[in-house]
Formats: structure tokens, C-alpha cells, sequence
């Protein structure tokens, strides 16, 4: 494996770790060794203040647990993208063998939690800023959405600076001329989307019904293992605000 691999291979497996602390910020201890849980918190502002820290709380806690499932995936994904079988037999038109199905198989199931995480994110600011939307309508696509049909919903056409920061990483144009790429969100969800309702991310496509050339895992894998990053970033830079601002109340 030559040093340029080696390098690739390097920055991966360390862009996206040591973004979040392991230790949740919103638990509230009452003791030593006991927390506090909210369950019914009255009617109070105090009272509602404590129902969004519990729900932080346990946000925080999921967000953890996706994380370390998505860092899981990426490293075996890296692992086996980077295995001599798939660095040496590689082919656009064929499987080199089991190690690029497994990249492949790993690749995926980092991406789905992905989606996944960015509607956590989604759910966050709905209740950091009292949105209203019923859980089951809460969607990244929507809260973050560029559109002003959506904007105007949710923002009253005036997203804050910290919204707008999402708004604009989601859209921005594709650029892979720099360290960091520009457009992975957009490469990685056009990505998903065509897995789920076209063809397998492993295999080439070409027919009527889809004309796509498979990119290989090593080229998924910094477009996602970047996003993936900045995602937890954002994560980062969210809950810090909340707490700064739950101190300050």
C-alpha cells in the first residue's frame, strides 16, 4: 500500500471522531449516583424548561448511541475499501471480491443512520425553538429547508444565523477542488435516494430504467465521512448554545 493510500486511508479513519463529549450535559444529577427525570413537569415556565432538558437529554443520549454505530460502520467500511483485494482488483463493471461488498454493505448502513441523525438535529430545533411540529412530522428536509414555502412555516422567512448555516452547507455547490469537499450532503443524499427507489450503490446501472457507473468506496467514504462530520458540528455547536442558554435562564 503506497503512502498516498496510506494518508487517504489516515484522514478517514480520523476526520469525523472526537466531535461530541461522551458525557450527556443534560443529565441532572440529584445525587452521587441518581438523576433527575422529568415526567410530568406542570404547567410553570420552570416546569417547561425541565421538559425540554429531559427532552435534550435523551436526544443527546440517542445521538450518542448513532454515532458510535455510524463510527463503527465507517471504520469497517474504510478497513475493507482499503484491503489489497479492493485497492488491486477494483472494476467499474464487476465485484473484485468479498472485501468490496462489505465496504459497500458498511457504506450503507452508515448512511441510513446518517439520514437519520440529521432529523435528530431536526427535532432539536423544534424544540429549542418552540416550532410546534408533532414528532412524527419533524423532517431535516423540511426544517432546513431552502424553499420559502418552508421557510416562511418555520422561520417566518427569516431563518437565525445558526439555521442559515444549516440551510447553506445542505444546498452548496459541488466542489471536490479543495482539502474538504464542497456538496456532500448533496452527493450522499442523491446517493440514498437512488439506493432506495433505483439501484444498488455497488453495481453499475445501465438500462432504461437507470444509467449510473458505481463510484468506488473510497470516493463514498470521504464525501460521507465529511459530512458526517460536519453534521456532528453542527450537533456540537447546537447543544452548546441550549446550554449556555438554559445557564443564562
Amino acid at each position: 500500500m503506497d503512502e498516498q493510500i496510506i494518508k487517504e486511508k489516515e484522514y478517514l479513519m480520523t476526520v469525523f471522531t472526537d466531535k461530541l463529549p461522551n458525557d450527556n450535559p443534560f443529565i441532572i444529577r440529584v445525587a452521587e449516583d441518581k438523576e433527575m427525570f422529568i415526567i410530568s413537569p406542570g404547567e410553570n415556565v420552570f416546569g417547561a424548561e425541565l421538559n425540554k432538558i429531559s427532552q435534550f437529554r435523551d436526544l443527546y443520549s440517542t445521538v450518542l448511541d448513532l454515532r458510535n454505530k455510524i463510527g463503527y460502520s465507517l471504520e469497517k467500511a474504510i478497513e475493507y475499501a482499503y484491503s489489497d483485494e479492493v485497492v488491486e482488483n477494483y472494476n467499474m463493471l464487476h465485484t473484485s471480491g468479498n472485501n468490496e461488498w462489505l465496504a459497500y454493505y458498511f457504506i450503507e448502513n452508515a448512511m441510513f443512520r446518517v439520514e437519520t441523525m440529521w432529523d435528530i438535529l431536526a427535532h432539536i430545533y423544534n424544540i429549542k425553538y418552540d416550532l410546534g411540529e408533532p414528532i412524527y412530522k419533524v423532517y431535516h428536509s423540511r426544517i432546513f429547508s431552502n424553499q420559502d414555502t418552508y421557510k416562511n412555516k418555520y422561520w417566518n422567512g427569516n431563518p437565525s444565523q445558526d439555521v442559515q448555516k444549516i440551510i447553506d452547507y445542505i444546498n452548496e455547490n459541488d466542489n471536490t477542488d479543495r482539502e474538504i469537499w464542497k456538496g456532500n450532503y448533496s452527493f450522499i443524499n442523491t446517493l440514498r435516494n437512488n439506493m432506495t427507489h433505483k439501484f444498488s450503490i455497488s453495481q453499475s446501472n445501465m438500462s432504461s430504467f437507470a444509467f449510473e457507473m458505481k463510484h468506488h468506496p473510497s470516493y463514498i467514504l470521504k464525501r460521507l465521512c465529511e459530512s458526517f462530520a460536519t453534521l456532528q458540528d453542527f450537533l456540537y455547536e447546537t447543544f452548546d448554545s441550549i446550554l449556555k442558554d438554559t445557564k443564562n435562564e
